[in-house]
């Protein structure tokens, strides 16, 4: 029964551990999509000026 009490410890102590370390890497990934999310919204809007810049004024040049 001690053997059993001592084992149960470390392995709720284990189990602690993986869960904080599992959480800080969530928090990681976390972090890193949303500097993604904002990278690839400011890059559309880039893109979206580039082809209003080019396509605007040669659709001009062809319906005159």
């Amino acid at each position: 029964a001690e053997q059993d009490a001592k084992m149960e410890k470390r392995f709720a102590e284990q189990d602690a551990k993986f869960e904080k370390r599992f959480a800080e890497q969530d928090a990681k990934f976390e972090k890193r999509f949303a500097q993604q999310d904002r990278v690839l919204f400011l890059h559309t809007w880039m893109l979206g000026i580039l082809v209003l810049t080019l396509a605007v004024p040669q659709l001009q040049t062809w319906l005159s």
